[in-house]
């Protein structure tokens, strides 16, 4: 057991060593990239870094969001391959590429790590200038990060028991693509109304 959990430690330093140094660390290359195991390295796959490229494009372009974009990718034919398979453009796809700091160069150890050792020790993140190419710059990174934070925004839901809206979740946004929600908006002091709408 202790001889285990010292060749653990050993493997997850020399992973962390790798962060340190600007390398890949292990596990399958992300989409966009192939895997040079010999030097730990990331290379550019052309044919996929194209679409990468492109999600930022058009997530960036002032009346596009995540589901437009993706809407827009499977109309006109994009695809990725998944073991040897192709593969239709998801919103999870496209949201995990628009939030991961390798295309614009960097490598970040343990960032997706939930423990409560990492939460109290925040070090345990290893954020660098990786040896890889970026595929996009970290102008578009910063301003597709900025987009989706104020995307994020969710109004809180008024509920009225008397007043269903049966068509919450089906109905969709002519502009984005996204699901429409109801809510009720409470009866104004000039003309005592309650209104009852949909929203994005």
């Amino acid at each position: 057991e202790i001889e285990r959990e010292n060749i653990l430690v050993q493997t997850m330093e020399g992973r962390r060593q790798k962060a340190r140094e600007g390398k890949w660390n292990g596990g399958q290359a992300p989409f966009g990239y192939l895997l040079d195991s010999k030097n730990s390295t990331l290379i550019v796959n052309p044919e996929e870094a194209e679409i990468v490229r492109l999600i930022y494009a058009k997530y960036l372009e002032p009346d596009m969001m995540l589901n437009t974009v993706v809407g827009w990718m499977n109309e006109n034919g994009y695809k990725r391959v998944v073991k040897g398979e192709d593969k239709v453009i998801t919103s999870d796809f496209v949201s995990s590429v628009l939030g991961n700091p390798i295309y614009y160069g960097m490598i970040v150890y343990n960032r997706r790590t939930n423990s409560e050792e990492i939460k109290k020790n925040p070090k345990e993140i290893i954020s660098v200038r990786g040896k890889h190419e970026a595929i996009i710059s970290e102008e578009d990174w910063n301003l597709a990060q900025d987009k989706r934070k104020a995307n994020a925004f969710r109004r809180e839901k008024v509920i009225d028991p008397e007043h269903a809206h049966i068509l919450s979740g089906i109905l969709k946004c002519p502009c984005c693509g996204k699901s429409l929600y109801g809510n009720i908006a409470k009866a104004h002091s000039k003309d005592k109304k309650t209104r009852y709408y949909y929203y994005c």
